[in-house]
């Protein structure tokens, strides 16, 4: 899978996150999309 250029801003705190590992993560807050620790089934 090849990184997206796109950057994108963080939901949490809106900060640029980078794509790591397949997954947007924010480089201050270290929130995730696309995996377990960004979803919160309970909400």
């Amino acid at each position: 899978m090849k990184e997206p250029k796109q950057e994108e801003p963080c939901l949490r705190c809106g900060a640029p996150m980078e794509w790591r590992h397949g997954t947007w993560q924010c480089t201050k807050c270290r929130f995730k999309l696309g995996c377990c620790e960004g979803e919160c089934p309970n909400d």
